[in-house]
Formats: C-alpha cells, structure tokens, sequence
C-alpha cells in the first residue's frame, strides 16, 4: 500500500515536528529544499490567492495515485492529546473506515449566518447558486447543511483514493464557477475558495452519508496549545 500524507503550508512558515511519513506541501508558490511544490505538473497554483490551500489539493488529485491520501496543515493536524496520527495510524484507521474527519465545529448560528457574517451574502449566493447549477442533486444536502450550526472546518481529512477522487470531482468544478463570480465582482475579501471549500465538503458528506464510513478524532491546533475535542467545540 502506498499512501500520500501532506502537510500543506505557505512561505515563511515553521513546522513542528512530525511523524516519519507525512510530506511537506508549499501551497502557492516554488517550494524551498526538501518541501514538494503545488507549482509543478498540473496545477492551479498561480490561484492560490482564491482557492488557499486547495491549490494544494488540487494538486496532489492530478499528479498522485497513492491508495490513502490525506491533508493537515502547518499548525493543524488530526489525533488524541499530546499525539500526532502518525501515516501508519491512517493507514490502519483507512483499512476499516473511508474518511478520517476531525469532530464537527459548533459555530453558536446557523452555517448561512456564519459565512454571510464572516464573508459575505452575496458570496453565499454565488455558491448556492453555483452548487445549483453545477450539482442540482446536492440542492437539499446544502439547504440542510446550512441550517445546521455544527459543520467540519478547515479542509483538513484523510480518505481512501477512490472517496478522495469522488470528493474532488465535486468540489473543484463548484470552486471553478465561483471564482468566475469573485473576478467578475472585484470581490476584495480573498481566499473564498478555501472558504467555500468548508461547506462544500460537508455537502457532499451529508448526501454521501449512506455511502461513506467516518471516522472521528481530535484536532491539534499548534498556534492555540489547545486541542478539540467533542465536548470543547
């Protein structure tokens, strides 16, 4: 089994130390030393300002081919207290289950009124629409979605190939229409990709809930000493 397990990070960023297996990421722009690029093969690199660290995502979906692929980033990563999930852990959780999730954020409103707050209205819009018109299916997944206060965070997963492919071949062409609508409205709030890219994915777990296995955990937030857990949203 080959597995890909990336730290996704950005210039001028130190890492804390990690378990022998995960493999640095430099998300939109040339990588220094032993770091893997985002710039190379197939890309969407140069739209780092919009898509964050999607770019990253996007990334190693065209130019990888691992069985388990997984993302945390610079100071994010997923396991207990004190315990980084090392790629050997993924690798037996992925053998049992199809994602590995970190536990739902509660917001205190509404997801619509989170984002409308924090970003915009008319974003929201763009993406209900973009979602209506890309996807129609997934209509009453994101009605759904939006009218809970308790959604997952960060774009940070691990899952088996095929679920990840799945996931991508979704998302990115939803990202794609979106940014048509950010340039077009000289929207000057950025990274809205990334943003988008938090609901869209729990989108597409609510309408794949039948057809997925989720594993929960913890997520080690290094910036903060703090780790999340069920019962400290």
């Amino acid at each position: 089994m080959k597995s890909d397990y990336y730290v996704l990070n950005h210039a001028g960023i130190s890492i804390p130390t990690l378990p022998h297996g995960y493999r640095l990421l430099q998300c939109g722009d040339a990588a220094p030393g032993e770091w893997l690029s985002d710039s190379t093969g197939d890309n969407i690199s140069e739209d780092n300002w919009y898509y964050c660290e999607m770019t990253g995502q996007y990334w190693a979906w065209k130019n990888t081919r691992g069985d388990n692929i997984g993302f945390c980033h610079y100071h994010r990563f997923l396991g207990e207290p004190n315990h980084i999930f090392s790629p050997e852990e993924m690798d037996e959780l992925l053998k049992h289950y199809d994602i590995v999730l970190p536990y739902k954020w509660q917001c205190g409103s509404t997801a619509a009124e989170h984002f409308t707050h924090w970003h915009s209205r008319v974003m929201l819009d763009v993406l209900h629409r973009s979602v209506t018109e890309i996807a129609p299916e997934y209509s009453e997944s994101m009605q759904d979605v939006f009218q809970t206060s308790a959604f997952r965070i960060c774009n940070i997963y691990f899952m088996r190939r095929e679920v990840f492919d799945r996931y991508c071949e979704f998302v990115f062409p939803i990202l794609r229409r979106m940014k048509e609508s950010v340039v077009r409205n000289r929207v000057d709030d950025q990274r809205y990709g990334g943003f988008a890219a938090e609901r869209l994915l729990n989108i597409w777990l609510r309408h794949q809930s039948e057809s997925v296995k989720i594993y929960e955990t913890g997520m080690i937030i290094f910036d903060k000493s703090w780790y999340r857990h069920p019962h400290n949203p």
